[in-house]
């Protein structure tokens, strides 16, 4: 096996746990353990959170290390400096947190984020090595054309994206889940996502072959649009659920408690489908590879599988397995449909030629 088989096999592997990142961050939405860490990029001042109440406590003649965080009196502090505790607390030794004022306790949503974390590291951990591994293989090969030049720059892109993704979520825990940085976070992790779909097409050696088709092109271009938009207006209602649960209503009527962008994001659906149908029409009748017919084929049954677990969520009382994989497949319908875009793109370039 070569070098760039071998690389795009790492690659795959990289876009692959950036799904699962992303499955992770539908589970900590659905299950409301966004804030089960109130500091970043630790856990409560620790690297292995914590387990139960007492370990978040004040507890007498106990050695603290610097910058551990407890509940006391319904505050965050965190230990000034390492020290020892006497037999009662004393506030000299801490110091108040006061970038948010969430101090619930709940060792369930605690390890769910601390989980979470842990696999935006590994994923982050992965696109490094992409990266290394890029720019190895453009020193080696740097005179065989723009190929691995082309590799080196957009794995350099997604690292550069995932940094900033790490940036906003230090932001995101400090504003207590601020409703538009959760938006930005989101979509910069499609940003990921595209860098890294870019990076996997500059590695495959296929080529298709296509007629020129204006309305073709221009309508990949408005399913990604619409597609994004769909997903902002889902984060919008998640939200509004998330909402509405901290007030205490129940699964069975939260439905009928969201406000109009929920219904907005539903008949959303409905334009979004109708142009995923229309590009499938196009596409079919066209004179185009059937490797562009059978793809949106597939993302055209993807959007159906989401659309019914939308259906789902509406109609049976917004069950916790259904929201994480609506979000999920959200995302691979996008990823699709970007890389059906590139694919078409170069494919007219190549026809230009």
């Amino acid at each position: 096996m070569n070098n760039i088989k071998i690389f795009r096999l790492f690659g795959i592997l990289t876009l692959i746990s950036l799904y699962f990142l992303i499955l992770a961050g539908g589970i900590v939405r659905t299950t409301g353990s966004g804030m089960g860490c109130p500091d970043w990029p630790k856990c409560f001042g620790h690297y292995i959170p914590p387990s139960d109440l007492s370990e978040v406590s004040f507890t007498p003649n106990h050695q603290y290390s610097k910058k551990v965080f407890i509940i006391y009196n319904n505050r965050l502090w965190f230990s000034k400096e390492s020290f020892t505790s006497s037999s009662t607390i004393n506030l000299e030794d801490w110091q108040e947190f006061t970038d948010h004022s969430h101090t619930e306790f709940n060792a369930t949503h605690t390890w769910i984020e601390a989980l979470n974390r842990y696999l935006g590291v590994f994923v982050g951990f992965f696109v490094l090595c992409m990266f290394v591994y890029a720019f190895i293989l453009y020193r080696r090969n740097h005179t065989n054309g723009s190929k691995y030049k082309n590799i080196l720059f957009f794995s350099f892109i997604a690292l550069i994206f995932v940094v900033i993704q790490g940036v906003i979520g230090k932001y995101l825990v400090s504003s207590n889940l601020m409703l538009q940085l959760l938006t930005v976070h989101m979509l910069f992790s499609y940003t990921v996502l595209f860098a890294v779909i870019l990076v996997l097409y500059n590695t495959s050696k296929e080529s298709y072959s296509t007629s020129r088709n204006n309305t073709i092109y221009r309508m990949l271009i408005l399913v990604i649009v619409l597609t994004t938009i769909q997903t902002v207006l889902g984060t919008q209602v998640t939200a509004n659920v998330e909402h509405n649960f901290k007030l205490g209503m129940s699964r069975d009527i939260i439905i009928s408690t969201l406000d109009f962008r929920f219904y907005i994001h539903r008949s959303f659906s409905i334009l979004l489908l109708l142009a995923n149908l229309a590009l499938v029409y196009n596409i079919t009748k066209s004179e185009t590879d059937q490797y562009f017919v059978k793809l949106t084929y597939l993302i055209l049954l993807i959007l159906f599988i989401e659309m019914f677990l939308g259906v789902i969520l509406n109609y049976f009382g917004y069950p916790k397995f259904a929201q994480p994989l609506h979000l999920l497949l959200a995302t691979i319908i996008i990823g699709g449909q970007f890389y059906l875009f590139i694919i078409y793109h170069n494919s007219l370039k190549l026809l230009n030629k």
